[in-house]
């Protein structure tokens, strides 16, 4: 018996671990990208973050290129799963929502870091709505939004939003 131990013991960490997935890097480009792509890589990249977020699974990390995110596959996003949503730089990775509808709504734990997030306007809500979840906002700059409920961020049931590094300026 002794000399089967290892083996049952290798047997063991192996179905323990045989359910964890790898959280996958999704890149998106909105000069270079196209949503056919797989996004798993910058020569891959998708060109929209709504289609990003539908592709991504729980742990997931979305990269997006340093460019101007509008129209309706870059606003109206639904954040179900665990995500980290990071731009190439606050200044150059800007999401220009043009008026209704907000950006995300977020209720699953995420992040969002490097943003420029700017003239939203909801009639309904506000830029960044949260619900039953945590985020953390990290070296953004929100500009010039407004709603109903706040300018650029509304967190409740339960909601807990950490801010830093971050600017918001008009909202």
């Amino acid at each position: 018996m002794k000399r089967y131990l290892p083996l049952i013991l290798l047997g063991l960490i192996a179905i323990a671990f045989s359910g964890t997935a790898s959280a996958v890097d999704i890149y998106v480009n909105s000069t270079g990208g196209d949503d056919n792509n797989d996004g798993l890589s910058w020569a891959t990249a998708k060109a929209s973050i709504r289609n990003a977020t539908g592709s991504a699974a729980d742990n997931d990390v979305i990269w997006v290129a340093d460019g101007e995110y509008a129209g309706q596959d870059n606003r109206g996003v639904e954040i179900n799963k665990n995500l980290t949503i990071t731009g190439q730089s606050k200044e150059g990775t800007v999401i220009k929502l043009e008026g209704n509808p907000w950006l995300f709504k977020i209720t699953k734990d995420s992040k969002i870091s490097n943003l420029t997030i700017r003239d939203a306007y909801s009639d309904n809500d506000c830029t960044i709505y949260i619900e039953n979840a945590t985020l953390e906002i990290e070296n953004c700059l929100f500009f010039n939004n407004t709603g109903m409920h706040g300018g650029s961020i509304r967190a409740f049931s339960s909601s807990t939003v950490t801010i830093t590094n971050t600017t918001l300026n008009n909202n």
